[in-house]
């Protein structure tokens, strides 16, 4: 959200950001988005499957494929 870029440091849209998970490290230009709701992130990865991304099979169980 463009109200979360001086939070985070961020000085203005297209400036890069790193995002840290448990799988991993990306860095990735920033996007504000007003449709996007506060203190959230979206990272789009076209043509993933589940199964790439470590995602459970079914996630009603909560269990990796």
């Amino acid at each position: 959200h463009p109200n979360d870029l001086a939070r985070i440091g961020v000085q203005s849209e297209g400036d890069d950001v790193r995002i840290t998970s448990s799988r991993g490290t990306v860095t990735l230009p920033v996007r504000a988005d007003a449709a996007t709701a506060r203190s959230h992130a979206t990272i789009c990865v076209p043509g993933a499957t589940g199964s790439m991304l470590g995602l459970p099979e079914d996630s009603s169980k909560g269990e990796h494929g």
